[in-house]
């Protein structure tokens, strides 16, 4: 391999990374920021999104169930 596919792979891996940290820190914010019964932040997504759904699902349909909109759909004939 060259240097050049070296370094390539290493950016991506280290882009990933840092996407992941932005991702945990951002679960963790509002782990604490409403005060959620997780005990344990997970490094695997599905597991900590399927963490926090769990737990805040409750709060989210008690700030937005129940709520209405109106949807409009325009169909052009072309």
């Amino acid at each position: 391999m060259e240097l050049m596919e070296l370094l390539q792979q290493r950016s991506a891996m280290d882009r990933r990374r840092l996407e992941e940290g932005f991702l945990l820190f951002a679960a963790v914010e509002v782990i604490l920021k409403h005060n959620l019964a997780i005990e344990r932040v997970g490094y695997d997504r599905n597991d900590l999104a399927e963490d926090v759904t769990r737990h805040y699902h409750d709060a989210f349909v008690k700030k937005w169930g129940g709520k209405l909109c109106r949807l409009y759909i325009i169909i052009y004939d072309v």
